[in-house]
């Protein structure tokens, strides 16, 4: 992108619209600010201007340009006649964990939403996020942390929300001070905590049961939302001996996803411009199987080269190329 090309950059209203759109269709703040090359900490501080009307200054001015200039790329790609895979594909699996991720916050409780690996329930969480932000603002109360095999205990789950919750965390190097002011900052909020990944804290020793039930605690005194996202680990492991506090504020556990249903093939393959009978046959069984939407999906991504290429959709041969490519043969 050239910014010198453009000599005035569109007014705030209408590039804080546009940032809206982005992330009402699945982008999100992160990848926009990456995109428009800005920072990430830049931006946000853009977004919360009270006072469109006088804030030109000198700091905000590049980012007005650098905005505009992304918002023009996008605009004249949108022209192309070459297929672009689509940030958010709208399923019933997707809309199912939403909702539950909306019944949650609504009930202020806790809930375990638990699914199979490549289902959907991460791209379900930024969609959320997104529909969040287009209804509440940019930084709506609403916080996600992923645990993994290094963020699983109570001291790295504590350090994970407060990097959430707050952007300045300066000074608070006492475990006691940030989980204390994490509640407070939380609090009156109506909102959520997601715990994406949140097998990670159920598996192993007891280090992440403690970390789960500090993260119980803290629900019930900031009065939030929490929702604990991953595999069917989660329940089993809280279902043991010693947990029953845990276990028993849990008021929300729909039945596991086990696999993506054939309507979530279809909108997939639809929303990739996927045509075909044998087409939707060889998809629904790529993607009913092991790694489900995330495996053909990500399929999709290599088989899209060589379909855009010879300007035309993805067909069988270009499906089962790039499975063979990317299993070795296997």
């Amino acid at each position: 992108m050239n910014d010198s090309a453009l000599t005035e950059p569109l007014d705030f209203e209408t590039l804080n619209s546009r940032i809206k759109e982005e992330l009402k269709s699945g982008k999100t703040l992160a990848q926009i600010a990456n995109l428009a090359r800005v920072s990430i900490q830049t931006l946000k501080e853009w977004t919360e201007i009270k006072n469109p009307s006088g804030y030109r200054r000198s700091q905000f001015e590049s980012i007005d340009q650098r905005l505009t200039s992304y918002f023009s790329e996008i605009d004249r790609t949108d022209l192309k006649t070459t297929f672009v895979e689509p940030n958010w594909v709208e399923m019933p699996t997707g809309r199912r964990i939403i909702d539950g991720l909306v019944t949650i916050r609504d009930r202020r409780t806790i809930g375990v939403i638990e699914g199979a690996p490549g289902v959907g329930k991460t791209k379900a969480i930024e969609r959320y996020f997104a529909e969040i932000r287009a209804q509440e603002g940019l930084f709506p109360p609403v916080w996600r942390i992923i645990s993994h095999s290094h963020c699983y205990t109570k001291t790295s789950i504590l350090h994970a929300v407060a990097e959430q919750v707050f952007t300045d965390r300066a000074g608070k190097v006492n475990n006691d001070v940030i989980y204390k002011e994490t509640v407070l900052k939380m609090q009156d909020t109506g909102g959520l905590l997601i715990v994406d990944e949140a097998q990670h804290m159920a598996m192993g020793d007891m280090k992440g049961l403690e970390a789960m039930n500090s993260l119980r605690h803290l629900q019930e005194m900031a009065g939030i939302g929490l929702a604990y996202l991953g595999s069917d680990e989660i329940y089993r492991r809280i279902s043991g001996k010693g947990l029953a506090q845990l276990r028993s504020r849990v008021a929300y556990r729909p039945s596991k996803i086990s696999k993506n249903t054939d309507a979530d093939i279809d909108a997939v393959i639809d929303a990739w411009n996927v045509k075909g009978r044998k087409e939707r046959e060889l998809c629904l069984k790529i993607g009913t199987g092991a790694g489900g939407i995330r495996a053909l999906v990500n399929l999709f991504y290599s088989a899209i080269l060589v379909a855009n290429a010879e300007e035309r959709s993805i067909n069988v041969d270009d499906i089962l190329t790039a499975q063979f490519i990317m299993t070795g043969g296997a």
